[in-house]
């Protein structure tokens, strides 16, 4: 469950008065354009770095530059660890007067994400901005409240000054206003994306339409990999497990996909092969790597838009023959394919393929041994017969993988 958490600030003196668009101004703007800072808590340093690299560049004339404790005009320390809930965030709002320090404090113990959010937001209580609760804004008090949709815990907006936030500094400090992105950034202890993704139509020894290749990412911390595929163009945006729970962004709609493979432990750096059984016919279909660690936090690794024409007959591609043998029988000879199966069914009806459609019944099982493969129907009597080799995976659901052959037996 998603966790809103309140942001506050101490206010300077002065009096809130409004400035352009929907920002408020608290306190005042720094001389020289220019604020030293030093972090006192390790924990909270590669966050607050973040945080200030994207104000230096959202296009406010304004720039925070960390030095030494001895130096810096502000302090950045954390608060007494507990949970992540209620105010995790406090600043003295803007130029605290000469000869003074100014303070700030975030809670070390929130995500990764929220903590480079709540970092930005402090930065902007000590740049002189106040709290704006009535759009989408860095400086909402309650955790970006308004904006559709939120980043997970593990994730940040990599410009998080929203467009309300860069013109209210842009009016403290002047500069010029640049429209912040919505792309989101991600934690590093979250598994980077695949490498080398591509696709293959019809996979020779396989049974697949569609096979995906990729090599995992190199990151200690990968523990799953998950593919999801959806019809047409618009990718999945959010895994499916079915083993663990996955969080959602707030303020959107999930665009969930089928999933194709969810694979445990998959190895660092390893090549991948992941066959869809399931897909079938022409048409184009987007599939999207996830990568998660062992806490389930999840990025979108890879995606892939495929697009395909008709699909051979199956019977095609695993080589199914029939022939008549000695004075009576017929003879099947095929490939087995390399897809992991559970047992292979031959079956048969009385006619052509055409006319026996649906009612094949099942006559023998055949070796599942990938390879060539053969089986000889001695009952056969003279007339037409339909034969075919039903392939049931050992991985469920997949689409159904019937090949079939006609033969006339004189």
């Amino acid at each position: 469950m998603r966790v809103r958490a309140l942001v506050a600030a101490v206010v300077a003196v002065g009096l809130l008065t409004p400035a352009a668009d929907a920002a408020t101004f608290l306190g005042r703007p720094w001389p020289g354009h220019r604020i030293t800072y030093a972090v006192t808590s390790p924990t909270l340093r590669a966050q607050v770095r973040i945080a200030a690299r994207a104000w230096n560049r959202s296009g406010a004339r304004v720039k925070l530059v960390e030095t030494s404790r001895s130096r810096a005009r502000l302090l950045i320390s954390s608060f007494k660890r507990r949970p992540c809930f209620g105010k995790i965030g406090q600043a003295i709002a803007g130029y605290p007067g000469a000869g003074r320090r100014s303070r700030m404090f975030i809670q070390p113990s929130c995500a990764y994400g929220v903590r480079v959010m709540t970092a930005a937001h402090e930065f902007g209580h000590v740049l002189g901005l106040g709290h704006e609760d009535r759009r989408c804004a860095l400086m909402s008090s309650v955790y970006l409240a308004r904006c559709h949709p939120q980043p997970l815990e593990w994730e940040w907006f990599c410009q998080p000054a929203r467009p309300d936030d860069v013109r209210g500094a842009v009016r403290l400090y002047g500069g010029r206003y640049r429209r912040p992105s919505g792309a989101f950034c991600i934690a590093p202890s979250v598994p980077g994306k695949v490498a080398r993704l591509a696709d293959q139509a019809d996979p020779a020894g396989s049974l697949a339409r569609v096979r995906l290749t990729f090599t995992t990412p190199s990151s200690a911390r990968l523990k799953r990999v998950t593919v999801s595929r959806r019809k047409g163009r618009a990718c999945p945006d959010t895994p499916i497990v079915f083993g663990v729970p996955i969080q959602q962004r707030v303020g959107s709609t999930p665009r969930f996909g089928s999933l194709v493979a969810d694979r445990v432990d998959p190895g660092r750096a390893r090549p991948i092969a992941i066959d869809d059984l399931e897909v079938t016919g022409t048409g184009t279909w987007c599939y999207t790597v996830f990568t998660l660690d062992r806490l389930a936090r999840w990025r979108v690794a890879g995606t892939r838009i495929v697009t395909r024409g008709p699909e051979p007959p199956l019977a095609k591609r695993i080589g199914l023959t029939a022939k008549a043998v000695g004075g009576a029988g017929v003879q099947l000879s095929w490939t087995n394919p390399t897809t992991p199966i559970a047992f292979v069914d031959v079956q048969r009806a009385s006619g052509t393929c055409a006319a026996a459609a649906g009612a094949l019944g099942s006559v023998s099982t055949a070796s599942a041994a990938p390879g060539p493969a053969t089986f000889t129907d001695g009952s056969a009597t003279t007339g037409t017969w339909c034969y075919g080799i039903r392939f049931v995976p050992t991985a469920l659901p997949a689409r159904p993988l019937l090949a079939t052959v006609q033969i006339t037996v004189t």
